[in-house]
């Protein structure tokens, strides 16, 4: 089946003036054939009548399922639409006609929803029923289109601004849609602001939002309260801008946007160097320096010795997605005069309990295993007492520093003497005093948050889940993640709000999908009430689900 959406230029029309103002928006009243009806034949002209006078909005207006070959002849007459198609209709097909949610009353009253009318000229009619919301920068998304595509397989490649959708419809100035009478079949959601109005999506320049999930008609999943969140997402896939080798023995990469790094994380042997000459396997990974927890624009990459020679970077970011390459790193040892600098810092200015505080330095190069040197780790409580501390190497870049014991409520300074730490070439870190900043949260001012997580969607029950509270009224928030179904989140008293998303591809950010390859939405949910949480008392019986 196809879909047509077409509009009709007419005439100035001017609002009645004078008398009580009017915000009731035009309904249907009647339609012939009647929705729903079956056995049709005849001509192939469908008139609706509205309550009241209406006039089309700006853009495609009416949406014919499936789409006519020649174009149908629109025609608004006062309270009136009349669609006459071009050809005559086939046997045993349901037709499904669809008025704009923009179309509106003489006043400018727009529509609550769209206007369906769908009959059948067989003995029964599609019964399927899809709908939900579309939103964009968490506010709805008026007058978003809604495209339904009939695919064979979820899997399947389109080249989207070549093709028209088989069902179309338009949000209304909620966010709102809805699809009746749909077959038993599977079709692809895509909702996306049509800037052109030329009824197809160009991938490349119009923001979009996917689906979370198959839009399988007659299978297990719900698909009346679907949410699809409109983004501008970049296409193009990431390229290497630069490789090059460093005096301090580390490729440091250029990217031409950003990459997750959760698959390098789990994967690190998917990064490697090959012998340019015979592409044979020469180097693995052996660390890098950027967070584990980031996406990252650059990387600095660790190899270990590597032998003077010209070399092919291949780094693969994604299971589904190709290689990242550079043909020609040039790798020629070099006497290292560049001192190592502080790339991030844990735990950050935010305060954290003290369980969750987790103290490191990461640095742009490796570092001498040695350091650092007695003395060169001062940490410092409420400004006056010496909190001892021991530290480790979690990998040459990353320096996880112990204290002996950190207290609730209290203030921290840590101070970095430079000289004590150097790189592997002797060269010390270039500040010689920096000093880091954070805090811990006092049980006596916190109230606790518990429940259960409920994932009810096939394929998907043992995915890890985040959660977020968000005060209403300060905006802090806080974070939950993990595997397991029971959570418990610590916050200040406050009234907050419940939201999250099943993490699927375990990287800790919510995936929007992608078209190419195509992969769905990561689900996200939103508890339906404001959680009141009191100082040293615990909010129990939350259940948030996500299905």
């Amino acid at each position: 089946m196809l879909v047509a959406a077409l509009a009709l230029a007419c005439a100035e029309v001017r609002a009645p003036s004078g008398g009580t103002p009017d915000k009731t928006p035009p309904k249907l009243l009647s339609s012939v054939p009647a929705s729903g009806q079956i056995d049709v034949s005849g001509k192939p002209t469908i008139k609706i009548r509205f309550s009241e006078a209406v006039q089309p909005g700006t853009g495609p207006q009416v949406f014919i399922s499936p789409r006519p070959v020649g174009k149908p002849r629109i025609k608004w007459h006062g309270s009136e639409l009349s669609v006459t198609l071009p050809e005559t209709l086939a046997t045993n097909q349901t037709y499904v006609i669809q008025v704009s949610a923009t179309t509106s009353d003489l006043r400018g009253n727009k529509l609550d929803s769209a206007i369906i009318v769908a009959f059948s000229t067989g003995k029964t009619i599609d019964s399927g029923t899809i709908a939900g919301k579309v939103t964009q920068n968490g506010a709805p998304a008026a007058g978003a289109t809604l495209a339904l595509y009939a695919i064979s397989s979820d899997t399947v490649s389109m080249v989207y601004d070549s093709v028209n959708a088989d069902y179309e419809t338009i949000s209304n100035q909620k966010g709102n849609f809805e699809f009746r009478f749909l077959p038993k079949r599977l079709f692809r959601l895509i909702a996306f602001s049509d800037k052109n109005r030329n009824e197809r999506f160009n991938p490349k320049t119009e923001p979009f939002g996917l689906s979370d999930r198959p839009i399988d008609l007659g299978g297990p999943l719900d698909l009346t309260n679907l949410e699809l969140n409109m983004a501008t997402v970049d296409t193009a896939l990431p390229q290497v801008l630069t490789a090059l080798y460093t005096q301090s023995k580390v490729i440091k990469v250029k990217l031409s946007k950003e990459i997750s790094l959760a698959y390098l994380k789990l994967h690190p042997d998917s990064v490697l160097l090959k012998d340019s000459a015979t592409q044979a396997e020469r180097y693995h990974l052996v660390a890098f320096a950027e967070r584990l927890d980031s996406a990252a624009l650059g990387l600095t990459l660790l190899f270990g010795d590597i032998a003077d020679g010209t070399y092919a970077l291949h780094l693969r970011y994604d299971s589904l997605r190709p290689a990242l390459t550079a043909p020609r790193v040039v790798v020629k040892a070099a006497k290292d005069k560049e001192p190592p600098t502080i790339l991030s810092w844990l735990p950050g200015e935010k305060p954290l309990f003290v369980p969750a505080v987790k103290v490191g330095l990461t640095f742009s190069e490796p570092i001498d295993s040695a350091c650092p040197k007695p003395g060169s780790l001062v940490l410092i409580q409420n400004e006056t007492d010496t909190i001892a501390v021991s530290s480790r190497w979690s990998d040459p870049f990353q320096l996880e520093i112990i204290p002996a014991k950190l207290r609730p409520g209290a203030k921290y300074r840590l101070d970095l003497f430079g000289a004590g730490i150097a790189d592997l070439a002797g060269n010390v870190v270039a500040d010689s005093l920096r000093s880091f900043r954070f805090s811990t949260l006092s049980e006596d001012s916190m109230g606790t948050v518990t429940g259960t997580i409920v994932v009810s969607i096939p394929g998907h029950e043992a995915d890890p889940v985040v959660l977020q509270l968000q005060d209403t009224r300060r905006k802090a928030k806080y974070r939950w993640e993990g595997g397991s179904r029971e959570f418990r989140i610590d916050v200040p008293a406050g009234k907050y709000l419940l939201s999250g998303f099943v993490d699927s591809d375990r990287d800790g950010v919510r995936s929007p999908g992608t078209l190419s390859p195509f992969r769905y939405a990561e689900t996200t949910g939103n508890y339906p009430d404001t959680i009141s949480v009191r100082a040293r008392f615990e909010t129990t019986g939350i259940e948030f689900q996500l299905k």
